[in-house]
């Protein structure tokens, strides 16, 4: 059992080494993820999804077409790059386009809500930042292959990319049914994060949820907070210490490893809570 309390920095948050680094996929492989993506998609997505896939998948198609091209340390050298990076890479795009919207999150405005551009760069950024992440990942390919025996863990880094993009586009779709909520931490308790920021509060860990309450802690005084239509929301105001401390306790339940806090006295207090419940959980 290891459920630690130490003091971090941001470069030293990672759990696993070259997380998103692309398998040597086969064709047959290849050939799944265009079935369970490209093909299952409406016309306009068809062409983004191609586009992401050329991307992320021609540096392998090419070295599978021309095998002999593997003989030449430099493109060697070059392709092991690309698999470190090719997803990563996608993030970063994700991630840079949310990053001066989370700067006006913080100075507590999110009136760019209603500009469409900006719109889509937030329901792109949560979606992506949800299916990411190796707690979702563990649980994607666990139900997969249990009920439909179907193994995609070797693809999943690709997949999860393109799933993420749909889950982007049904939140931006219905954005006008489900508001955009600020939510202000006034006690004195904080917020904490965890290795899973970005959590479903009607998710239950084990089965697949059949509704979204999407909850994402900015800072330990702020969240984002989108919720299901004709249900109770999250309040902007007036959230009491208990109301803090359940949310803390449900993002630390959907954390893979790791939970983080700006009070080390937070984190012992989940921990007493919890009475060391998840062997994994690094605090």
């Amino acid at each position: 059992m290891d459920e630690r309390i130490f003091a971090t920095g941001t470069k030293s948050l990672g759990v696993e080494n070259n997380f998103y680094k692309l398998q040597d996929l086969t064709s047959e492989e290849i050939k799944l993820i265009r079935l369970l993506t490209v093909e299952q998609a409406s016309p306009i997505a068809r062409r983004h999804y191609e586009m992401v896939l050329h991307n992320i998948l021609s540096p392998l198609l090419l070295s599978q077409q021309h095998p002999e091209l593997l003989q030449q340390p430099e493109v060697l050298e070059l392709l092991e790059i690309h698999k470190t990076n090719a997803i990563d890479d996608q993030h970063t795009v994700i991630e840079g386009k949310f990053v001066p919207l989370l700067a006006r999150c913080l100075k507590e405005d999110i009136t760019w809500f209603d500009d469409p551009q900006s719109a889509i760069a937030f329901c792109n950024f949560i979606a992506a930042q949800h299916m990411r992440t190796k707690a979702v990942q563990s649980r994607v390919i666990e139900r997969l292959r249990n009920r439909i025996k179907l193994d995609v863990s070797r693809i999943w880094g690709v997949i999860g990319l393109i799933y993420g993009f749909n889950l982007g586009c049904s939140m931006f779709m219905g954005r006008k049914d489900r508001p955009l909520i600020l939510v202000r931490n006034e006690s004195s308790m904080p917020f904490v994060t965890s290795d899973q920021p970005v959590v479903n509060l009607d998710a239950d860990g084990e089965n697949a949820p059949e509704q979204m309450t999407i909850y994402y802690p900015i800072s330990p005084r702020l969240a984002l907070h989108i919720g299901e239509p004709g249900r109770p929301t999250l309040p902007e105001f007036g959230l009491t210490e208990e109301e803090i401390v359940t949310l803390n306790l449900q993002m630390t339940a959907r954390s893979q490893r790791q939970v983080y806090a700006s009070e080390m006295s937070v984190l012992e207090k989940i921990r007493a809570t919890r009475g060391g419940a998840n062997s994994d959980l690094e605090l």
